[in-house]
């Protein structure tokens, strides 16, 4: 059994695998991961864990206390993967790297992922296991969030599904505004990547939203919100030999 650890700006996922199929995992809000680590006691069926991160505060504590407990593969831009990078690797995000390595090792076709995370991001991997990146926009938090704080009268709203544009509410406006804006504009990026490309792709949905997006993106197939920590068991198992 291994443990792969991936720190996300918004949420930290603590996945255990046995081989490859998931057998437990816990979600923790990024900001609570030094106080949770006292409790995360791996016993001897553990054999090793992964650890990606795109926090950098919190990549070396998280890494210090796992090597404690357990061989310890920290991901950087020099760990080796299954894919060929046409995009600047050292300023790559390594969820988006776990994510093009789960995609591209479980799909086998030509694939666009699209993270709904803190920011969301769009991952563009080949069948032939060239990851040619993608674009990278604003979250749902981030845009109502940043409504909110650079107005002075438009309050943070939560977020709903608002597919009718117009709206007898500031609520309901903001609320239709980034819903639509996202959809429309993901939509146009699928297509993009197609045009660009001269192919045709398989898309999946990943990340804490992408549930709540799948019925109102028509060009979405699948939805695997543990995508990125398959994608990290499966660059632990490629570098087996870990300090």
């Amino acid at each position: 059994m291994i443990l792969t650890v991936l720190i996300g700006n918004s949420r930290t996922r603590f996945v255990w695998f046995q081989a490859r199929r998931i057998c437990r995992k816990r979600i923790i809000p990024s900001v609570r991961v030094i106080e949770y680590l006292p409790q995360l006691k791996l016993n001897r069926q553990t054999k090793g864990a992964s650890l990606a991160s795109v926090v950098p505060k919190l990549t070396l504590p998280v890494y210090r206390h796992l090597c404690q407990e357990t061989p310890t593969l920290l991901v950087t831009a020099a760990t080796k993967t299954p894919l060929r990078f046409h995009y600047d690797r050292h300023a790559l995000g390594t969820d988006r790297v776990c994510a093009g390595v789960a995609g591209f090792t479980i799909y086998r076709r030509n694939l666009i992922i699209i993270d709904f995370g803190t920011a969301i991001t769009i991952n563009v991997v080949t069948k032939n296991g060239d990851f040619l990146g993608g674009p990278i926009l604003p979250g749902v938090e981030m845009m109502l969030s940043a409504l909110a704080q650079n107005t002075s009268r438009l309050a943070k709203v939560p977020f709903a599904i608002k597919r009718r544009v117009l709206s007898s509410t500031t609520k309901s406006a903001i609320q239709a505004g980034v819903f639509n804006l996202l959809i429309g504009g993901l939509e146009h990026i699928i297509k993009s990547v197609c045009l660009e490309t001269r192919d045709n792709y398989f898309v999946i949905a990943t990340g804490g939203f992408a549930q709540r997006f799948k019925c109102h993106l028509s060009s979405v197939q699948a939805i695997d919100e543990d995508l990125a920590s398959k994608g990290l068991a499966e660059i632990f198992y490629l570098n087996k030999e870990v300090r």
